[in-house]
């Protein structure tokens, strides 16, 4: 459906199978009293009805099997690697931090837990960008058109967001840390920059999805290896582990990931994509 393009008619669907997976919850954890039982059955409930939606109403988008259908499974094969690369790569700089933090600093993970609580909002913001810049650059990779127009438009999108969450958080942060716990307030000086992180990750995440529309996959290597890095460069300092020491391992990882994805489409996009996009 995302390459179809029905992103309401998505929305729509998982708001219906969100409402019925969670009747279905309050039932076996009310009713049924089936505790954390329950409240597992109903997570998988909820995944069970979206398959079941989604499979209907892709048979009714898509018709009959085409015999195209071989040829994209065939492609799709392609994509199965590189997938699972960038998948990888974006779940350690998004979740090996707090791995850490956990494991070699606990008297830090209450903090640093209400510090990504708030500041990952800014990916969930730059997230429906993501999700639709995919289906319209291969499209438009597909027709031999340049797909920079939607690029820069995404990539100016999660500025703006980014900008606006890391100074409403500096601003804020105090008011937001004490809705979760007073406790928590004096980690408030840390919540604009680990907006700005959040930022800078979904910004890659923009880039990352363009280049996988268009079938190019050597960005992987600079995601991949910007991961390793920081994953090395936190084990070695995982005995002297502050919030301060974190945050600044993350600013310079996602930083320079970002730069150099930035750097590496500037050179190689304009002469291929734009050529790519004259009439013949």
């Amino acid at each position: 459906m995302q390459g179809e393009r029905k992103f309401g008619s998505m929305a729509g669907y998982s708001v219906a199978g969100s409402l019925i997976a969670l009747v279905g919850t309050v039932i076996l954890v009310g009713y049924f009293r089936m505790e954390l039982a329950g409240a597992l059955v109903g997570k998988c409930f909820y995944f069970a009805v979206l398959v079941v939606i989604f499979v209907f109403v892709l048979k009714a988008v898509l018709g009959k099997p085409q015999r195209r259908a071989v040829k994209e499974f065939g492609l799709m094969k392609k994509m199965v690697l590189p997938a699972f690369i960038f998948l990888a790569g974006t779940t350690v700089l998004f979740q090996v931090d707090k791995l850490f933090v956990r494991n070699f600093a606990p008297q830090l993970s209450g903090g640093y837990g209400a510090i990504t609580t708030w500041g990952t909002l800014p990916l969930y913001f730059i997230a429906p960008l993501v999700f639709v810049v995919f289906p319209i650059a291969s499209a438009e990779h597909a027709g031999g058109r340049s797909v920079m127009k939607f690029f820069r438009q995404a990539m100016a999108g999660g500025l703006i967001v980014t900008v606006a969450c890391g100074i409403v958080f500096y601003a804020i942060g105090g008011f937001l840390m004490n809705i979760l716990n007073e406790v928590y307030v004096p980690y408030a000086k840390y919540l604009g920059v680990y907006a700005v992180i959040m930022g800078f990750h979904g910004m890659i995440q923009i880039i990352a999805s363009v280049e996988m529309a268009r079938h190019r996959y050597s960005f992987l290597w600079f995601m991949t290896a910007g991961a390793f890095v920081m994953t090395g460069v936190l084990y070695f300092m995982r005995g002297g582990l502050t919030i301060p020491v974190v945050l600044t391992v993350l600013v310079i990882t996602h930083l320079i990931v970002l730069v150099a994805l930035m750097v590496f489409v500037a050179k190689v996009e304009p002469a291929a994509d734009e050529s790519s996009a004259k009439p013949t």
